[in-house]
Order: structure tokens, then sequence, then C-alpha cells
């Protein structure tokens, strides 16, 4: 009966630790459903420090939504604490149904729902970040840190 209970535990620790390594293992989507998801806003850093500027019109939020739902991010360990404004280049707030979810694409490429939330890891980051760059036209003459400019 002993060696028994022992086996019975033994293997519902192996099939705990199969299920937790597969929960971490497998990419989801950035975005799960694009139709159900909108952008909050946008900042960009225009020079590498803290400048983080506001993008608040003229992307194609459903073009954003559906290429963020075809990229794969990876569940990590580690919670999402401070970090400094300058490793964001793209900062991406948007509400996936109804939670609100922080993408940040630079030094760090990492989402996360709040402060304190487990991070996930953005796979394949330099290539998200070049198409974003180009879907909100970044490196064809739309420069958003001209237009802070001129509005300050």
């Amino acid at each position: 009966m002993k060696k028994r209970n022992w086996l019975i535990g033994g293997l519902a620790a192996v099939v705990l630790c199969a299920a937790g390594l597969v929960y971490f293992a497998i990419p989801v989507p950035v975005v799960r459903n694009a139709a159900q998801a909108e952008i909050l806003f946008i900042r960009y850093n225009c020079n590498g420090a803290d400048d983080l500027v506001l993008i608040d019109e003229g992307f194609d939020q459903e073009a954003i939504l559906a290429y963020l739902s075809t990229c794969k991010e990876r569940r990590t360990i580690h919670t999402m604490l401070n970090y400094m404004m300058g490793d964001v280049e793209l900062h991406i707030w948007l509400k996936d149904g109804e939670k609100v979810k922080n993408v940040m694409l630079g030094n760090l490429n990492y989402s996360y729902r709040d402060t304190g939330s487990l991070k996930h890891e953005i796979l394949n980051p330099e290539q998200v970040k070049a198409d974003l760059r180009e879907i909100l036209k970044l490196d064809s003459g739309f420069n958003p840190c001209e237009k802070a400019k001129e509005e300050t």
C-alpha cells in the first residue's frame, strides 16, 4: 500500500512537471484575437534615452493588431518590474479582450499585463520591430519626433 502511494505521488509529480514545462515552452500569439483587441496608445523612443513620444494618430490599428496576432511570445518565470525608458524603442499599450497588455520592443523585448506580473519574451524581436517600424511608416518619412517638437 505504501509503495503504491509513493508510485502515485511520483507519477503525479512527473505529470505536473511536464505540464509546467509545456506551459512555459509552447509559444503563444502576442495578440490572441485581433478582432477583439484595440490599441490604447503607441510610444516611440526618439533619441535612445528617455524621450518617448506618443503616436496617437495616423497608424493602421487593424494592420498592427493583425501582425501582432502572427507574432509569438514565450512565457517566462520572471516578473516585470522597473525598466529604463531608454531600453524601449516601441511601447504598444493595448487591450486584448478584457485585459490590458504592454508590448515593449528595443533592448527589452517583452510583453506583460501589470507591474509585478510574469513577462512574456517576444520571439524574433528584431524582425517584429522592423515589421512594426514599416507598418508605422517610421522608416519612410513619418517622424513622430519632429511632430512632437513642433507641438512644444
